[in-house]
């Protein structure tokens, strides 16, 4: 936000939002991303897109979730990638995470293309990795990309 427009931003920010992602299966990586160190490997079973359309309605829903450790969620007044950073231990808190619609949009042996269509505050890091645990396998996310905002959109928006 620019002048007058910032004191908009938080009713902005608390907006549903709606992310295009795609989630390698079979991997699972500190930071919940392509750019962390793997951290435990997994055969991926067989998908097919029933078994995938099914699973992921049974995320539909308002979900309590481990938060990302590389995020700026704060535990004792840090945020926890500062924790994590340093390599120190801690207690990932878990928090409510509102899934209101999640789309296949597309699958191979060892990914799955979703659309999430979900409220504030919720990580899709999070739902890579529980996707992986309910499909009997590790994952983490690999692309993601914000589509919109509330109604503002990708397609709408003006390049700078």
């Amino acid at each position: 936000g620019v002048g007058e427009g910032t004191k908009r931003m938080e009713e902005f920010w608390k907006r549903p939002k709606v992310y295009e992602s795609i989630i390698q299966l079979g991997i699972k990586t500190d930071t919940g991303d392509m750019r962390g160190t793997v951290i435990e490997k997994s055969t991926v079973p067989i998908l097919t897109e029933k078994n995938i359309e099914n699973t992921l309605q049974t995320m539909v829903g308002t979900l309590e979730l481990a938060v990302p450790l590389y995020s700026a969620i704060k535990k004792s007044g840090k945020p926890l990638y500062e924790y994590a950073r340093r390599g120190l231990n801690v207690d990932v808190p878990k928090k409510d995470m509102h899934v209101i619609s999640a789309e296949p949009m597309g699958y191979t042996a060892e990914t799955i293309s979703i659309r999430w269509n979900v409220a504030s505050g919720t990580y899709i890091r999070s739902l890579a990795e529980e996707l992986g645990k309910r499909l009997g396998t590790v994952a983490t996310l690999s692309s993601l990309c914000r589509t919109s905002i509330g109604p503002y959109t990708i397609e709408a928006a003006e390049k700078v």
